[in-house]
């Protein structure tokens, strides 16, 4: 391995790092394991690297992440800037893929525990994973690992089950067109007979003022 190798390598790892640790504080017990965790990886990633032996200390930033109570969304974040990366030599590439494989896994912890409000959130987290599973599998296929392609295949599998289950006892997002400019409050009463429910309105439309919604907005259709 090279210099110019290894330097890419731990670039890949340290980013990451610092990526994980910036989701928490640190000023709870979970957040401040995650912080040494991610610490760790930094600091030791060149000389670990170098034994082979960067495997089970990447890992535990993810594990660490989780006990922290990292969301799907937060882990999607992390995962979508480890794609992005296009590393140039064979140690970086290695290095990336496994980043992914950690992320995701962890990520789809993280959805099966996740509170969803409608199908076409449901539908949204599958089809924002699907990628990244199928080009890991991929990867595995073309390097022999059967292990993790099967691996990969039942997670896989696991996730769009779990989220299609869910998904059938949601309500769908709809659009509504109203003639006029109304408030939130009175939106939540026409659709839901309970003005309670504004929030949620406010939250799909993010309307300068909930005074003032959109004549035309996206609810739950219950």
């Amino acid at each position: 391995m090279t210099r110019t190798e290894l330097n890419e390598a731990v670039s890949i790892l340290q980013s990451t790092a610092d990526n994980l640790s910036s989701l928490t504080s640190g000023t709870t017990e979970e957040g401040a394991a995650l912080d040494r965790a991610c610490t760790t990886l930094k600091v030791d990633a060149r000389s670990m690297l170098l034994a082979g032996s960067i495997g089970s200390t990447a890992l535990a930033c993810f594990t660490a992440a989780t006990t922290a109570s990292i969301t799907a969304d937060q882990f999607y974040a992390i995962r979508s800037t480890i794609s992005a990366l296009t590393p140039s030599y064979s140690v970086g590439i290695t290095m990336r893929q496994m980043l992914l494989r950690m992320c995701i896994a962890e990520e789809s912890r993280a959805v099966s525990n996740a509170i969803l409000t409608s199908r076409s959130e449901a539908e949204a987290i599958l089809a924002r994973m699907v990628d990244d599973l199928e080009a890991i599998e991929d990867y595995a296929a073309d390097n022999l690992e059967s292990a993790v392609y099967q691996a990969f295949l039942a997670l896989h599998g696991a996730v769009a089950y779990d989220l299609s289950q869910r998904a059938s006892q949601l309500p769908k997002l709809a659009t509504y067109t109203f003639g006029k400019r109304r408030t939130a409050l009175t939106l939540a009463n026409v659709l839901y007979g309970d003005a309670s429910r504004a929030d949620e309105i406010i939250n799909e439309n993010s309307p300068v003022h909930p005074a003032f919604m959109p004549d035309s907005i996206r609810a739950l259709t219950e």
